[in-house]
């Protein structure tokens, strides 16, 4: 398995609109509360609370932004979306009044993200494509990068995996490069997520793997990241057949989910679980698991994982012989996944249909939503061949590799310096002790000469 190191903090030349304002202490806390409320809810919500911001509307327009986007992530890590979206429309207010893009490419990311999270894909994908392009014609990287990390995901969810894979090659090559090793392990955890979709567990563990290994570099890791990661690795076990470790990471994963405070998180976890009794034939639990999950993704009105909870929980409905109502759900779950074009839950539903119409003997409708799936499998694949994927994979592979081999070429070349020096240091010390015998020596004859 390769690993990613961070090899350089040499930020490369690019845009920083709070560059004028770095050296005050007001902007740093807040522009750390903005990247860091997610990772730490109760911390980010204490420190904004013991900042003095009554007089921010007469300081600097990027002091006044960056407490913008400090209110914003906290109300996006309270899963408050509603009371986020109203914030993320004052950036728009903001970038009008003054005239300035990275205050607008700011806004289509901030609202890319507030409709990524909650299960809107399409319209993620497309305010992130407006940030994207607005922040890389004022060479904006960091909102560009961020931007890209929001539509590999909602490119992922749309069933477009190379393109998916694309944004997160080039948002890791960003934050790979400036040491951002929150942003990093985020990428990786989200293309976990990618190749479970493409139904490669292997290497859905291998990238697993290397979030792990690069949440190790960090000193405190983020509790959502590691609850994420536990989630998908949880999955990627099930598909390889180990039960045992596939619940120990769920369970892991919900230790983490609550120690964080995230919701969406918690309800992710409630999905899998639920998920996991029901593939195990324990459908009260099932049933259980999958009423909380939708309780949580309603109040957090979280679209993608209401579908899939209501899939689990009109699947276990059904086994215990309560068809129509089992049946409701599944329709439900399939309106909300093609309003939101949600091809990748799409499968899960003609799963699920096929499933429960085999449950009740109905075959030939079964074998109906059977074919739609592989149809729909098939166009994925077409799709991926299209846009080259395997060969964008390679591409990644080959950087890591490449990033792994010159970490440890520096540490050799560190070594032998190291070594080089030891060495130069000892002939140093053996030419100062002849140089003093030979002073005593000669001092010694002058002494016995003078008597």
């Amino acid at each position: 398995m390769a690993s990613i190191n961070v090899l350089s903090n040499e930020v490369p030349d690019t845009f920083d609109p709070f560059a004028q304002v770095n050296a005050n202490p007001l902007a740093t806390q807040l522009l750390n509360i903005a990247q860091n409320a997610r990772n730490d809810l109760s911390t980010a919500q204490q420190q904004y609370k013991s900042l003095d911001t009554s007089e921010i509307e007469q300081l600097a327009l990027p002091l006044q932004i960056a407490n913008l986007l400090a209110k914003i992530a906290i109300k996006q890590a309270s899963n408050d979306y509603l009371a986020a979206n109203t914030l993320i429309n004052t950036l728009q207010l903001f970038a009008s009044q003054h005239d300035e893009q990275w205050i607008l490419s700011t806004y289509y990311e901030r609202l890319a993200l507030n409709k990524m999270r909650q299960g809107k894909y399409l319209q993620a994908a497309q305010y992130s494509t407006q940030a994207i392009d607005l922040a890389a014609s004022i060479n904006y990287l960091f909102i560009e990068a961020s931007a890209r990390i929001t539509r590999g995901v909602s490119y992922s969810k749309l069933s477009k995996s190379g393109e998916a894979l694309q944004d997160y090659i080039k948002a890791h090559a960003y934050f790979q490069h400036v040491g951002n090793l929150d942003k990093v392990v985020t990428i990786y955890t989200n293309q976990v997520t990618l190749y479970l979709d493409r139904f490669e567990y292997a290497q859905a563990l291998i990238m697993s793997d290397n979030a792990i290994s690069t949440l190790s570099l960090m000193p405190q890791a983020p509790t959502s990241l590691v609850a994420a990661n536990y989630i998908n690795r949880a999955i990627a076990l099930a598909y390889l057949g180990k039960k045992d470790e596939e619940l120990n990471a769920y369970l892991k994963a919900q230790e983490y989910a609550l120690q964080a405070n995230d919701l969406e998180i918690q309800a992710s976890v409630y999905a899998n679980i639920s998920d996991y009794f029901l593939r195990y034939k324990n459908y009260q639990l099932a049933i259980e698991r999958a009423k909380r999950c939708i309780e949580i993704s309603e109040q957090i009105n979280q679209i993608n994982l209401t579908a899939i909870c209501l899939l689990n929980k009109g699947l276990a409905t059904i086994h215990s012989d309560e068809i129509q109502h089992g049946f409701a759900m599944i329709e439900r779950a399939h309106q909300l996944a093609e309003s939101e074009g949600m091809k990748s839950t799409l499968l899960d539903v003609y799963t699920a249909y096929t499933e429960a119409n085999t449950a009740i003997n109905n075959h030939k409708e079964a074998n109906k939503w059977l074919a739609k799936r592989y149809e729909a499998v098939l166009t994925k694949a077409k799709h991926d061949r299209e846009y080259d994927f395997s060969e964008q994979e390679r591409n990644f592979n080959a950087i890591i590799q490449e990033r792994e081999s010159l970490h440890q070429s520096l540490k050799a070349n560190m070594m032998n310096k190291l070594l080089a020096q030891q060495s130069k240091m000892q002939w140093l010390w053996i030419s100062l002790t002849l140089t003093s015998l030979l002073l005593l020596g000669a001092i010694w004859l002058i002494i016995r000469r003078k008597k």
